[in-house]
């Protein structure tokens, strides 16, 4: 990623008016996660004289810009400019759709969609948006063969396997999900998304950590892949290399209470328990009743031998994630190693 900005920015120091290069800049920057540069970039490289020869796929791209941020209006008003365009009309329709999509509306996307098909059938663009709808709508099977239609049409792109792959692994499919993931990063490994769903799925913590590794490194404000980067590093024992994805990922935006709970369990793990305990409260202080911080909320009070609390706070974990059985584990144990053998046998 680094040569490719590089290099990228360097066609564009060579020649400040050529639209191409701004165009390939602004990709680059979007996709290393550097949303505000790359929307200064094409907004740049859309006034350069010979813009006109490339307005469609620079407003398109301003579109992603805007709909990586998760900005509905700015990404929809990008969005029908394309239809202002030569050739743009059917492409604005399917990014419009990725625009209603961002809220759900799927009622709303649905229209957008037939509208592309029938001025371009078989777009990439739509057939994929087109299975996040039919996802969100509960027509399962035909989402499915709208993600493997658009695979197949462009087998060399990433975003139909990406969402093929999704959705295989939300419909208790993981082997066939982690089939398109590889398809997917097949298509291009370079690309962080592909490089992260595989990464996150695989079985083998380290290709695992090689998979996502890269993905970081392409987009270092990625705070899912450094997370989960995280989970493999502890998974490894690499403790001191775990805790500096977590801390990473809680300096990314969109901070998941699961971030602030993998680096409280490696604190723990370390031996740190007020540490995991600060942790665990600042994952309970965004979701109050979330299962994995109040559980190591209790292997940390375990920890400091406040055994009764643990207790309570073993049995409340449990109950907010009943197929989870890690609580009941960790309260046995944990009552073993505070000689209270009773409650032990209560919980196995």
């Amino acid at each position: 990623q680094a040569h490719r900005e590089a290099a990228a920015r360097d066609a564009v120091a060579r020649n400040r008016a050529d639209a191409a290069a701004s165009l390939e800049l602004g990709r680059v920057l979007r996709r290393a996660g550097k949303l505000d540069a790359a929307l200064t970039e094409l907004r740049r490289g859309s006034t350069l004289a010979n813009a006109r020869a490339h307005a469609v796929p620079l407003a398109r791209e301003l579109a992603k810009v805007h709909l990586d941020q998760q900005q509905h209006a700015p990404a929809l008003a990008a969005c029908r400019k394309l239809a202002t365009l030569p050739g743009g009309a059917s492409l604005s329709h399917a990014c419009a759709a990725e625009a209603h999509m961002l809220h759900k509306r799927a009622s709303e996307a649905a229209p957008e969609i037939a509208k592309a098909l029938a001025l371009t059938p078989g777009l990439y663009e739509a057939r994929v948006v087109q299975g996040y709808v039919r996802w969100q709508d509960g027509a399962l099977a035909e989402a499915e063969q709208s993600f493997r239609d658009a695979a197949s049409s462009a087998p060399q792109r990433t975003e139909a396997w990406l969402g093929l792959g999704r959705f295989l692994l939300a419909t208790s499919r993981k082997p066939q999900a982690v089939e398109a993931f590889e398809k997917a990063v097949a298509a291009d490994g370079d690309d962080p998304d592909a490089l992260f769903a595989l990464g996150a799925n695989v079985t083998s913590s380290e290709r695992a950590t090689a998979l996502l590794r890269q993905a970081v490194t392409g987009r270092p404000t990625f705070g899912a892949a450094h997370a989960s980067l995280g989970e493999a590093l502890s998974a490894l024992g690499r403790l001191h290399e775990a805790e500096q994805e977590a801390r990473a990922a809680l300096q990314c935006t969109g901070v998941d209470p699961d971030w602030h709970s993998l680096l409280g369990e490696i604190l723990l793990r370390r031996g740190m328990a007020d540490e995991a305990m600060k942790s665990a409260e600042a994952a309970l202080r965004l979701v109050s009743n979330h299962a994995r911080a109040k559980l190591l909320q209790a292997d940390a009070w375990s920890s400091r031998g406040d055994i009764d609390l643990a207790i309570e706070a073993w049995q409340v974990s449990f109950g907010l994630a009943r197929t989870n059985p890690a609580p009941l584990v960790h309260g046995a144990l944990g009552c073993l190693a505070n000689n209270r053998p009773t409650t032990a046998k209560a919980f196995a």
